[in-house]
């Protein structure tokens, strides 16, 4: 009896740890800049993404920035690969000389801070990072 009482607040307690990590860690999000028209469907973002496309569906040049930090839970979400899946589909790319690698930054911040300074830039964070000076396209 004294068993089952600790196993349930083990587990009360696991869901609580749990729920403080989703509630400081929000879902990945792609941004692009305020002044960028476009409205995206999920199949344009993983067009720029994965390199088959290099412009917005309006025809505007795309400038795809990577988040380190993020890119595990962006390629799940949005491209639907595992990260070795993706690495091993831009190593590909890159070796028959297809498309050019896209800009990764170490975080972020650092997409954000891309983001806002460059119009054509779409990029992915944490939800929990976006501020009222982007556009989240895609969720």
């Amino acid at each position: 009896m004294q068993t089952v009482k600790v196993i349930k607040k083990y587990r009360v307690l696991l869901g609580a740890i749990f729920l403080a990590h989703n509630l400081a860690h929000g879902e990945t999000v792609v941004i692009t800049n305020l002044k960028n028209p476009e409205a995206l469907k999920p199949v344009a973002i993983r067009q720029i993404f994965l390199g088959k496309s290099q412009t917005f569906p309006s025809g505007t040049l795309a400038m795809p920035v990577e988040s380190a930090t993020s890119q595990k839970d962006f390629s799940e979400k949005f491209l639907q690969m595992t990260p070795e899946s993706l690495n091993a589909y831009w190593a590909r790319l890159l070796f028959t000389g297809t498309a050019k690698p896209l800009k990764k930054l170490d975080s972020d911040d650092e997409v954000l801070r891309f983001v806002l300074n460059n119009p054509n830039a779409i990029g992915y964070i944490d939800s929990s990072k976006v501020t009222s000076a982007v556009k989240v396209v895609s969720q």
